[in-house]
């Protein structure tokens, strides 16, 4: 009896050990079950949150550019506004100002070349016209220019067209002082008195600018080294790029028109303004009409700003006739890189005749067997170089 009984323990024992075995194999199988589903989980997560960060920085960029064409752009314009600081004082001899088409249009390394004048080409993408006289008045505290060309290609755009870099793009490079403050100022006012309030939200910048902002503008406006001018602005003012040698393929010559379409009155308020101002500078002022193959009612209104200009006494140099054209052998196919901008071919072709039509007129000195300008004729070498033409 006891036998058996030992014999029944002995099974019984065996018996509960098989199921604690088989309860601790089920144990381990959840576990693992639950750390897979776990580190999964993990997985996954880790993964969205990567890709959601990826597209929030991509979203913050995307925004950034929407709203100021992007820090990088306004930078990239101090590459060639703000170094013009670096001239020496009472050095040069004029200045054309203006947008794009200007720093397309005005070759002051070919014009030295040429004639020997120091015509600086001072731009900015895009560039407001309220900006202008301001940017005058900063000119005249430290140069005696003979004469100042303002490109007359943005006065027609409607209003509500510009954003807030065609401000900042300047203003942003301006030396410090009452003229860059006042130029703000006045932006501000005049964005307010004609309800642009997305232009004054913008331009809220001024006072509350992101840290990477204030790294990239204080990077730009306090360089004070010339080997940063030499890299990147060696030009005076003319821009090299990969369009520099481009021609346009719209393959469309729009007819010329000599009718006249009324702009914008802020546009209109604005010019009268800067004719106002010009009237009481000692330089000579002279406009120009920018070449450029644009439609009937581009045209017409561009030559409305042209038509106000000469009726308060200012010169205007029209490019957009058949007889400049003719006279200077530009055409719209091959010296374009499109519609609205000159290529190296065509700003070379109207600099060479600008250039002795300064020097004739204004009576401009030939610089070129004066040492101190020998970075003009330098720049010319490197920048046919570059151009390889």
């Amino acid at each position: 009896m006891d036998q058996q009984n030992r014999k029944s323990s002995r099974t019984e024992i065996r018996r509960r050990k098989k199921q604690v075995e088989m309860r601790r194999k089920k144990q381990r199988r959840r576990v693992a079950f639950r750390l897979t589903i776990f580190f999964l989980i993990v997985g996954i997560l880790i993964t969205g949150a990567v890709s959601l960060a990826w597209n929030l920085i991509d979203g913050r960029d995307a925004a950034s550019d929407q709203k100021s064409n992007s820090f990088q752009i306004k930078e990239r314009t101090g590459y060639y506004f703000h170094p013009y600081y670096f001239e020496e004082e009472n050095s040069i001899d004029g200045f054309f100002l203006g947008s794009s088409t200007s720093y397309r249009l005005w070759v002051g390394p070919t014009a030295f070349h040429e004639t020997g004048i120091a015509v600086y080409g001072w731009t900015a993408k895009g560039l407001h016209p309220l900006l202008f006289k301001y940017m005058i008045e900063d000119i005249l505290e430290s140069q005696d220019p003979k004469v100042i060309v303002i490109n007359l290609g943005n006065f027609p755009r409607f209003e509500d067209s510009y954003a807030e870099e065609n401000i900042t793009r300047v203003t942003d490079h301006m030396k410090d002082g009452p003229i860059r403050d006042e130029a703000i100022e006045s932006t501000v006012n005049m964005f307010k008195e004609n309800g642009l309030d997305n232009m004054i939200t913008d331009l809220d910048w001024y006072d509350n600018p992101t840290d990477e902002e204030v790294v990239g503008y204080e990077r730009i406006r306090g360089k004070e080294d010339r080997e940063y001018v030499d890299r990147n602005s060696k030009y005076k003012g003319f821009m090299v790029s990969i369009e520099s040698t481009q021609r346009d393929t719209y393959g469309e010559v729009q007819p010329l028109v000599d009718y006249t379409s009324e702009i914008n009155d802020v546009s209109e308020e604005i010019l009268y303004d800067l004719l106002d101002y010009c009237k009481t500078i000692d330089p000579e002022v002279i406009f120009v009409v920018p070449p450029a193959n644009l439609e009937a009612d581009a045209q017409a209104r561009l030559n409305m700003t042209a038509q106000i200009v000469e009726e308060n006494g200012f010169e205007v140099f029209n490019t957009n006739t058949e007889d400049f054209r003719e006279e200077i052998g530009l055409d719209p196919l091959e010296d374009f890189y499109d519609p609205r901008h000159v290529n190296a071919y065509g700003g070379i072709k109207f600099t060479k005749y600008f250039a002795e039509y300064l020097q004739e007129k204004y009576d401009l000195e030939d610089h070129r067997d004066d040492e101190s300008y020998n970075d003009w004729e330098r720049a010319y070498d490197e920048m046919m170089a570059e151009l390889g033409i």
